[in-house]
């Protein structure tokens, strides 16, 4: 189980550093088909699944979740991953929130997580 999420954190993580990598090198936005491959809110998503997979990522190697929290935390994995799949295609501004607004839930609970794993 802690490899399986050590693995897709990692795939997470290069997918979304590739991401902002090649943002970055490239034209400030790429359009496509009239919409942004890569506006401001899709950057913010991804930097926010960064942050959240570093975070789960500390909370993994501390050793101090137990059962439900590693399942919990796998399942915001695959979550963020179809987020990713997602965001691989044109996104309005609409879904760009409401995936900022998911993110949001899953942080919440993530804070929520470390603060019982710090009572074990």
């Amino acid at each position: 189980m802690r490899r399986a999420v050590i693995g897709m954190m990692a795939m997470v993580w290069l997918v979304t550093a590739g991401s902002a990598g090649a943002q970055m090198h490239g034209p400030q936005e790429q359009m496509m088909g009239g919409r942004q491959m890569m506006g401001q809110g899709m950057m913010d998503n991804l930097g926010m699944m960064s942050q959240m997979m570093g975070q789960m990522h500390r909370m993994m190697g501390q050793g101090n979740l137990g059962p439900q929290q590693q399942r919990e935390m796998l399942d915001m994995m695959n979550r963020m991953g179809g987020m990713m799949q997602e965001m691989s295609r044109p996104q309005t501004e609409a879904m760009q929130a409401r995936q900022h607004h998911r993110l949001e839930q899953m942080q919440r609970r993530l804070e929520v997580m470390k603060g019982e794993s710090h009572q074990h």
